[in-house]
């Protein structure tokens, strides 16, 4: 009442707020999908548009990521320019609607319910409303994205994510004075460039001034838009501790498959190690051939990552013995677990190395002598340590 009461021409009132739509059902209105309307061309445009971010008995939900209500960051997006369809450097009602409404409804289309904005125009006079003009400003800079796809731009720090957008072909955003990191996300890789803007002056970026995105870290960070999962082969080789008395360290090797998850590297590797130990009656030699699987939590600064996680697997070893007579080989199960640490870096967006290590503490029988003579067969636990380089091809 308030709004359609207030001494002006031309009233526009935008709703982000649950069940927002019931105001346009008790004013006689019905919310529809998307829509092209036509009006009468000449005179300034009269009346009441009201638009909410949800339909009636919905919800209007919000975003961690996109820091707040997402029809309100999908409109404020489109008004700084992601909206502008004809290409006239100014954004109007109706093409403000449409974006906010097809991005919001992208956007919570993997959400437990899907939300749905709404209009009720009630206008009369020229056909086009415009509320934003991205070209006449003196008090923001303008940065035209050059090519069609989707776009996250932050502050440089990535403390503030300042747009999400979806454009169909070159647009001109209008944003504040300062410098922003740009990601361009396509169905397979990602591209990352920087930019300054300065108040009144335009920059353009293309995907050509930007530079490609290391596999793994863009699907921790949630930047591969609809790829969820970077998948990886991984081969490295290393030292492994011996976890019985006497035996020195020896040559270890391990290939797998290397999967990243949004923040989390999974590693299901098979390995590989051989030991050896000597005294004066023997000598032994320590085959050990293990499944292993490693969860870390990763950190990533520029194109160098970190993280710390655990790591653990089953295996079996065999052990031969050389005592200048016939004596029999054993074989037994082992298990083990214990911390992890990483750290890589990314020579090539399909390319990481990286150098692991951990500690562990292995499970394994051990044959003790008795009091009367006989052997007795425990299970003891030894710690190790571990570590090795290795590389991680990206296939996807």
């Amino acid at each position: 009442a308030a709004v359609a009461e207030a001494p002006a021409d031309l009233r526009v009132l935008v709703l982000d707020a649950c069940q927002a739509g019931g105001i346009l059902r008790m004013k006689g209105a019905a919310p529809i999908p998307a829509f092209h309307i036509d009006l009468p061309e000449p005179g300034e445009a009269e009346g009441l548009a009201v638009i909410t971010a949800s339909a009636e008995g919905e919800a209007a939900q919000e975003s961690e990521r996109l820091q707040g209500g997402v029809f309100t960051h999908h409109l404020l997006a489109g008004l700084a320019g992601a909206a502008d369809s004809s290409g006239d450097h100014r954004v109007t009602l109706q093409e403000a609607y449409h974006y906010a409404y097809t991005r919001t409804l992208s956007t919570t289309s993997r959400a437990p319910v899907v939300q749905h904005p709404s209009f009720s125009f009630r206008l009369q006079g020229q056909s086009e409303v415009p509320l934003t003009f991205l070209d006449g400003g003196r008090r923001a800079g303008q940065l035209r994205l050059v090519d069609a796809g989707s776009y996250v731009i932050f502050d440089m720090a990535e403390t503030r994510l300042v747009a999400e957008i979806e454009i169909d072909g070159s647009a001109l955003m209008a944003l504040p004075a300062g410098s922003y990191r740009v990601r361009r996300r396509l169905t397979d890789r990602v591209y990352e460039g920087t930019v300054s803007i300065r108040d009144g002056e335009q920059v353009s970026l293309a995907t050509a001034d930007m530079l490609p995105q290391p596999y793994g870290q863009t699907a921790r960070r949630g930047d591969a838009g609809s790829r969820y999962v970077a998948v990886g082969l991984q081969a490295g080789g290393g030292l492994q501790g011996g976890t019985q008395e006497g035996f020195s360290i020896g040559p270890a090797a391990a290939f797998g498959v290397r999967l990243e998850l949004p923040w989390l590297s999974v590693g299901l590797r098979g390995r590989y190690s051989l030991l050896s130990a000597d005294n004066a009656f023997l000598s032994i030699r320590q085959q050990n051939l293990s499944g292993e699987v490693a969860a870390l939590y990763m950190a990533d600064l520029g194109r160098v990552s970190a993280g710390l996680g655990l790591s653990g697997g089953l295996g079996s070893t065999w052990q031969t013995f050389d005592a200048g007579s016939a004596t029999p080989g054993r074989q037994a199960l082992t298990g083990w677990i214990g911390p992890a640490a990483r750290i890589e870096v990314a020579l090539l967006p399909r390319l990481t190395l990286g150098l692991e290590g951990g500690w562990e503490s292995a499970f394994m029988p051990v044959d003790r002598t008795d009091g009367s003579g006989g052997t007795q067969t425990t299970v003891e636990a030894r710690s190790a340590p571990r570590g090795g380089l290795d590389a991680t091809i990206w296939l996807r």
